[in-house]
């Protein structure tokens, strides 16, 4: 699903001061693309704006090709907190989207232990959150968000929590499911380097809008290597430049 936004400027009701000023974005189908800038400025709120969750001052969020089967949800949210309900399993956890509106169906229960299997958690479906690690939290998070097949999933610095060598490995995954599913996907980060491993364009956020937009560069196929190569240590490098510029 391509996604535009056209002007998007957005301020609090009671503050005049502006969050964001006529922000434009083009995320064109089955890319990733990540928002990178310091806390504060704005990634988050944006993010909210592409979900729905809160309306612009000013400005329009066009989707194009949105999907019209009532099975397909548009657009899935990957949170910064996972937010799972501790008294329900890791399946159940992951039904959430269709549990809380009508019963399951069994073949909504296989898709999610199939979504759990592409997520190396198949073996964890009945467990509790409070015995999972902090990355297993975070899988649970995503295959409830892909449950409704969304075109377009927006994840809001999700692994900001985890250890590094977790973040690496779920940073992989990520690039992995996303071609498997085929959806474009929007990543909110701080960390110059996540951005440049995971991102298809990296949008510069500071002063209110986007000041740059960079390309990735074509990525090895190999992705456990790719983070040793000077091609990915460039692209940091550029990235970093344009944060200080």
């Amino acid at each position: 699903m391509e996604l535009v936004l056209e002007d998007i400027s957005y301020h609090y009701p009671e503050q005049e001061k502006m969050i964001l000023d006529h922000v434009n974005w083009k995320l064109p189908p089955n890319e990733l693309h990540c928002w990178l800038g310091k806390s504060g400025c704005g990634k988050t709120t944006l993010l909210q704006i592409v979900a729905g969750l809160i309306s612009p001052t000013s400005g329009n969020v066009h989707y194009q090709d949105r999907p019209t089967d009532e099975t397909v949800s548009p657009i899935g949210f990957v949170f910064q907190t996972p937010n799972l309900l501790n008294w329900k399993t890791v399946l159940e956890n992951a039904l959430l989207p269709i549990s809380l509106h009508r019963k399951v169906q069994p073949s909504e229960i296989e898709k999610a232990k199939h979504l759990l299997k592409l997520l190396q958690i198949d073996d964890l479906e009945d467990r509790l959150p409070e015995t999972l690690s902090g990355g297993q939290r975070s899988r649970v998070s995503i295959a409830r968000a892909l449950m409704m097949n969304p075109k377009l999933l927006l994840l809001d610095e999700p692994f900001s929590a985890l250890d590094y060598m977790t973040r690496e490995e779920l940073q992989i995954l990520l690039l992995k499911l996303k071609e498997k599913q085929k959806m474009s996907m929007i990543f909110v980060t701080h960390d110059i380097t996540e951005a440049a491993f995971l991102a298809d364009q990296v949008g510069i956020l500071k002063h209110h809008h986007f000041s740059n937009c960079l390309k990735g560069p074509e990525r090895q196929v190999d992705l456990s290597n790719w983070r040793n190569s000077s091609t990915y240590h460039d692209f940091c490098q550029k990235i970093r430049q344009e944060m200080e510029d």
